[in-house]
């Protein structure tokens, strides 16, 4: 067994270690004690008193100041039986050390050692026996009482500072040990919601990839059913069918590669995955040619530039496309057939405005969108911008986001700083 695994167990069974000390003081203490006996007395008497001294040190850690009381008792036999010192007395040290160090009262167990230090001294002079010198020797007494009272004294008060020492390191060790226990809570609580808030962001991201990609794949198969019965040139229909499957085929493929970009790539050597936005305002222009691409009428318009802002960061721009991704995939499912809709960028010194329009029939209020407006809001909320979702008064529907230019700041420099 090393030393760090004894100090340990120690630690753990404190009172092994005072049981040890009390077996290796005792025969010393007894036997002093059983040395003050004359043939006239018994030295069991003097056996008890003996160990009444060491005894108290079983509770030294435990219960110091049950140990305290404990040691009163020997010493006030000793006032009043002998005049003189003994080994015992030493055992006030180690006891005055544990008052001062895990007693609710150490102020008072240290006035109790002075007052116990001014009695032996006076003890050690004016004994049971009375003071046995001149009357011209008195001032000599008083004087060796003094010394002998200032000296253990001393003793106490330094067991008693170096126990008070100890005090307040176990409660510096103590406030440390509960400020990194506070430190690892919040640790743990910003990991958990740095988890929730990843969960969430990879939810909305796969509603939306999923929801958009499904929403032109079925208008794409519907038209490949249309094709096949619609009477006509056989050429021509299946080079119509070709380019519909072709469409069908681009847009599963697109999806499935930024379904993988957003749960980033497995890595076989136990490297994470790289989590990243995967799509921004550039990747715009291209959402809106694939949109109308399959069959939905869509206008693009663009009015100022980027630089009329604060920068845009790459998270606030991924939220960006998911609006208008979100807004064309509600036209294309609830909107009808005839609809067309516009998409309207506009830069200002206020941030980013983003207006999507259609002209379709409206949406039900129990059509299904209502998990995509809020993952929309959502979105927007992230970098404290707003989203409108509304009728038009003229018919159709129109969404409506603001991203302000301070608050993009803010989200750029939040990206760098993470």
């Amino acid at each position: 067994m090393t030393f760090s695994r004894i100090g340990a167990f120690m630690a753990a069974h404190p009172w092994v270690a005072d049981l040890g000390l009390v077996l290796l003081l005792l025969p010393f203490v007894v036997g002093f004690q059983t040395s003050l006996a004359n043939a006239t007395q018994s030295e069991g008497w003097y056996v008890a008193w003996g160990v009444a001294y060491v005894v108290p040190l079983l509770w030294r850690r435990t219960n110091p100041d049950l140990a305290g009381l404990l040691l009163i008792v020997p010493h006030i036999v000793q006032l009043v039986v002998i005049d003189e010192f003994v080994i015992g007395n030493f055992v006030v040290l180690p006891i005055i050390h544990a008052v001062a160090k895990s007693s609710r009262h150490p102020n008072l167990w240290l006035a109790a050692g002075l007052v116990s230090s001014v009695l032996g001294g006076l003890d050690v002079v004016f004994g049971p026996q009375g003071f046995r010198g001149d009357p011209g020797d008195l001032r000599s007494a008083l004087t060796l009482a003094g010394v002998d009272a200032a000296a253990c004294a001393l003793l106490v008060i330094v067991a008693w500072v170096f126990g008070r020492i100890d005090h307040h390191r176990q409660l510096a060790e103590r406030s440390e040990g509960e400020r990194a226990a506070v430190v690892e809570r919040a640790q743990l609580q910003q990991r958990e919601l740095a988890i929730q808030q990843e969960r969430s962001r990879i939810a909305r991201d796969m509603h939306d990839i999923v929801a958009h990609s499904l929403s032109l794949i079925v208008v794409q198969a519907d038209g490949a059913g249309y094709l096949i019965d619609r009477p006509g040139d056989p050429e021509e229909r299946l080079e119509a069918a070709s380019r519909t499957l072709g469409v069908i085929r681009t847009t599963a493929h697109n999806a499935l590669d930024e379904t993988r970009r957003i749960v980033g790539v497995l890595r076989t050597d136990g490297e994470s995955a790289e989590l990243a936005p995967t799509v921004g305002l550039d990747d715009i222009a291209a959402l809106v040619r694939n949109v109308r691409d399959a069959g939905l009428p869509v206008g693009f318009e663009v009015v100022g530039r980027p630089d009329d802002h604060a920068p845009l960061g790459a998270g606030a721009g991924t939220a960006a496309y998911r609006v208008v991704q979100e807004a064309l995939t509600n036209v294309i499912k609830h909107a009808g057939p005839g609809a067309h809709a516009t998409v309207q960028l506009r830069h200002t010194p206020a941030g980013l405005h983003i207006h999507v329009t259609d002209d379709g029939r409206g949406h039900d209020p129990v059509d299904g969108l209502g998990h995509g407006l809020i993952g929309m809001r959502e979105r927007m909320a992230a970098f404290r911008g707003t989203l409108v979702a509304r009728e038009r008064a003229a018919g159709g529907f129109e969404v409506i986001a603001d991203l302000p230019a301070s608050e993009v700041g803010i989200a750029v420099d939040e990206e760098d700083n993470g």
